[in-house]
């Protein structure tokens, strides 16, 4: 909603009506608030790229009160001093993002659209290898050189997913789980086991994926 508020008034923030922001005024469970109410306060909204909003927005939608005024007390915030939380030790990512059901969804939603262009149908379930959601303490499913990986459902069955990035572009790979292999019906398991007698063995990181 934020966005679309931006787009309506072409980037100007502080054209926005203080009655519309104050729908985003939130407090949670855990004594946090949200400051997206003072997005009309942001300097230079319309000079951001959409990642740098988006980064802003969510810097914003769940701040540690005793480290901020109160929306109305708030006369200016500047998003490059906002980024840097190297300006304020109390600021740090980890107040934002852990436990951020919107961004571990989003993430789902990204990797689902992703698998579903190169699976050919709908998937659902986007998981870890251990069952867990996408979410900080697994770094959203992404390994150390860029890659997403974890598994997927379709129908009955369980995949395991890589997405990585490559000189040419990013790779959607992914096979079945052993689980799920080992429910396959005994006469393909013999088939296959029949053609492994004709062919050499691949490498574990080709063999099954497609």
């Amino acid at each position: 909603m934020a966005h679309l508020l931006l787009e309506a008034c072409g980037g100007n923030a502080a054209s926005i009506p203080q009655g519309y922001l104050d729908n985003f005024a939130h407090e949670f469970a855990d004594g946090d608030v949200s400051l997206v109410s003072a997005l009309s306060k942001v300097e230079g909204v319309g000079d951001l790229s959409t990642e740098e909003v988006d980064e802003t927005l969510e810097m914003l939608q769940k701040v540690n009160p005793d480290h901020w005024p109160s929306a109305e007390s708030i006369e200016s915030i500047h998003p490059e001093k906002l980024w840097d939380s190297s300006s304020d030790p109390s600021i740090t990512l980890d107040n934002f993002v852990e436990d951020n059901l919107g961004t571990a969804e989003k993430v789902e939603r990204v990797l689902t659209s992703v698998i579903e262009s190169v699976f050919g149908d709908s998937v659902n379930n986007i998981r870890d290898a251990k069952g867990k959601y996408p979410s900080s303490s697994n770094d959203f499913l992404q390994v150390d050189d860029g890659t997403f990986a974890g598994t997927f459902q379709y129908d009955s069955h369980r995949f395991n997913f890589e997405i990585a990035p490559t000189e040419q572009g990013w790779i959607c790979t992914y096979r079945l789980d052993e689980s799920s292999l080992d429910a396959i019906p005994q006469i393909v398991k013999d088939v296959k086991r029949d053609d492994k007698k004709n062919t050499s063995v691949k490498k574990t990181r080709s063999q099954g994926w497609k």
